[in-house]
């Protein structure tokens, strides 16, 4: 275990984190995650930088090939931690969602970065898990579909696709962006009445890539068939 210094991160949750997918010895994405977590270090104004090295160095040597790499960073620290993918295998089981029982606050400079302020993701998931669901998805404080515990959320209608804006108060996901830089998506506003107009939908993160759910609440959605260019542009970066 590594050794830890006590400082602001541990004390107050000043710090930053990445959760990056490791395919036979690849990082995915690794570019991606490393500039999101500078960026976030510069914004908070946090006296450290990753390199792209500190990662590879990790995973070349490390004993397992696939897994999930955690990198958590503050102000005296960069602590790299490993565990099961959870993910590892595509679900074929029906993925029903829920919405969180607490509103995402879009005032919150928190909510855009990857802090380790995480408790309310981890007790919304918690509570999602108990009740039968797969994630749960928070509105905000106008009503609007932000984001998942551990995710972004997608819609599509007429095989086109949308997701909420980041102005609702979501992190930008390194998936969430690998989809809107690979296909056509538009980024809008979406209430919880607005869901009947949209076909099918799906959630994405770095481990998961995208999951394909049958149900949000009281709404309803069925599979769909473009998902197939998602596998196949998933394949490129080594992710399946």
């Amino acid at each position: 275990m590594e050794k830890i210094i006590l400082d602001n991160g541990f004390f107050f949750g000043m710090g930053l984190f990445e959760t990056i997918k490791v395919v036979n010895r690849k990082p995915i994405l690794l570019n991606e995650h490393i500039n999101r977590i500078n960026n976030s270090l510069k914004y908070f104004n946090m006296d450290q930088v990753v390199n792209e090295e500190d990662i590879t160095n990790f995973t070349d040597s490390h004993s397992e090939e696939s897994y999930a790499l955690k990198l958590s960073v503050s102000e005296k620290n960069k602590i790299i931690t490993t565990r099961k993918d959870p993910y590892n295998k595509k679900t074929t089981d029906e993925v029903r969602l829920n919405f969180a029982s607490i509103i995402r606050n879009s005032t919150s400079k928190m909510v855009y970065h990857k802090t380790f302020n995480y408790m309310d993701n981890i007790l919304e998931k918690r509570r999602a898990k108990e009740e039968g669901f797969f994630e749960p998805i928070f509105l905000n404080e106008n009503g609007y579909i932000a984001e998942g515990a551990v995710s972004n959320i997608f819609f599509i209608r007429n095989e086109k696709m949308f997701t909420p804006k980041l102005s609702t108060g979501i992190l930008n996901g390194v998936m969430r962006s690998f989809f809107i830089e690979h296909f056509d998506v538009e980024e809008v506003l979406i209430k919880k009445e607005d869901l009947e107009k949209f076909d099918s939908g799906f959630i994405t993160n770095s481990l998961m890539g995208y999951v394909e759910f049958e149900a949000l609440g009281e709404f309803n959605f069925r599979r769909s068939k473009i998902t197939n260019e998602f596998d196949k542009e998933l394949r490129k970066i080594g992710f399946i």
